[in-house]
């Protein structure tokens, strides 16, 4: 097994069904931005919170807080890799979910539920795909 399966692995075990909180950081509770400031932790990254800037009605505004921010830490990729971050928008365009690529097709985010795997390919996921995204500093580490 390749260590970046082994990784995935790992991580797929330590947060598979945290339960969901709203805004949650923890093990105790999680939402699908703390997830993936999580898992990225584990990949030895610190990523900014989307929460230090958050406007409690940033949603229902139409504003894209998420995809906003972004570009200024990650690239939009089309082909995601181990680990990207995929967003997904709702019906206003707004990118509010978000969850992280495992192989086989799957991802893994936290939704009332509580942190699950789902498969990309499902049409309800899929039509709702805004795109993927890689943290700059990973391709770089990754490309040297």
């Amino acid at each position: 097994m390749r260590a970046e399966e082994m990784k995935e692995k790992e991580i797929v075990n330590k947060y598979l069904g945290v339960p969901f909180q709203h805004q949650g950081r923890s093990l105790q509770g999680i939402d699908c931005y703390g997830l993936i400031i999580a898992v990225y932790k584990e990949l030895g990254y610190e990523i900014w919170d989307i929460n230090e800037d958050y406007d409690r009605n940033w949603s229902f505004k139409g504003r894209n807080h998420f995809v906003e921010n972004y570009h200024k830490e990650w690239i939009k990729v089309d082909e995601p890799a181990l680990f990207d971050v995929v967003l997904f928008s709702n019906k206003r365009g707004v990118a509010n979910h978000g969850g992280v690529i495992l192989s086989g097709g799957r991802f893994m985010h936290a939704c009332r539920a509580g942190v699950v795997v789902s498969r990309l390919g499902d049409i309800n996921w899929w039509k709702r795909i805004e795109g993927f995204y890689r943290l700059k500093e990973r391709q770089k580490r990754d490309n040297s």
